[in-house]
């Protein structure tokens, strides 16, 4: 009996695996996630391998050469001469609008631009010696406080884009223009010494100067002369574009 109890004893252990150090169930790494692989679900890009972050989105165009409308709110000065012939100078303000019709018709010659530009500009005149706002005359100065002049462009623009950030444009036509005083300013045409109103349309001609700095964000500067029958105006005005791709 003495021999067999040893036997009896080595078979109980192999029987019991936690006493003898135990067998390990199989893992199944396969089931299993690890952590030098990213999961499926949310590391999958775009079959195309674009980020959708990269992709264009809203009307904004991604560069000047894919601009079809431009919206630009602009200040400015205009210079003008009175009847007496001394020029003088007043605040501008007003909106451009450009319509480029390259993008819709030539698609593959983005670096020029041809088409229509237009737009509304402002200024109240007042008095002769009024100030750069139109205020403040001098005493005796018994000419209109009430002067104002409307400005409005009817003109087709050609350009070239440098860049992608830079385009040189020229632009000429015709410039509309309103006096509520009609001897508030020396056009030739319809100016006199009385206080009517008058609407003449001069030739004129300017450039275009536009620049993005950075993501939708365009600034312009448009010097323009027109022809009067008398004195030339003169307008420059700088603002900022908002460039559309519709």
């Amino acid at each position: 009996m003495r021999k067999i109890e040893p036997i009896l004893l080595l078979a109980a252990l192999v029987s019991q695996p936690a006493l003898a150090g135990g067998v390990r169930e199989p893992v199944d790494y396969e089931r299993q996630p690890s952590s030098d692989q990213p999961e499926l679900a949310s590391a999958k890009e775009p079959a195309t391998g674009v980020s959708t972050s990269d992709k264009p989105t809203g009307i904004y165009a991604q560069s000047l050469r894919d601009e079809v409308l431009g919206i630009s709110p602009q200040v400015g000065v205009i210079g003008y001469a009175d009847l007496g012939g001394q020029y003088t100078s007043r605040m501008a303000e007003g909106i451009n609008l450009n319509f480029n019709l390259i993008p819709l018709v030539a698609p593959d010659a983005k670096d020029y631009y041809a088409g229509i530009s237009t737009g509304a500009y402002f200024a109240h005149l007042g008095s002769h010696s009024s100030n750069l706002f139109g205020a403040n005359a001098d005493n005796g100065d018994f000419t209109s406080s009430g002067a104002n002049l409307a400005v409005i462009p009817v003109d087709v623009k050609v350009g070239y884009n440098l860049e992608d950030n830079l385009r040189l444009s020229v632009h000429g036509g015709g410039n509309l223009t309103y006096r509520s005083v009609a001897s508030s300013a020396d056009f030739g045409t319809a100016t006199s010494g009385n206080d009517q109103e008058a609407w003449r349309i001069f030739p004129n001609g300017g450039v275009d100067v536009e620049w993005t700095l950075a993501k939708d964000i365009t600034l312009t500067a448009r010097p323009d002369f027109t022809g009067t029958t008398g004195r030339v105006l003169y307008m420059t005005t700088v603002g900022i574009v908002a460039p559309l791709a519709l």
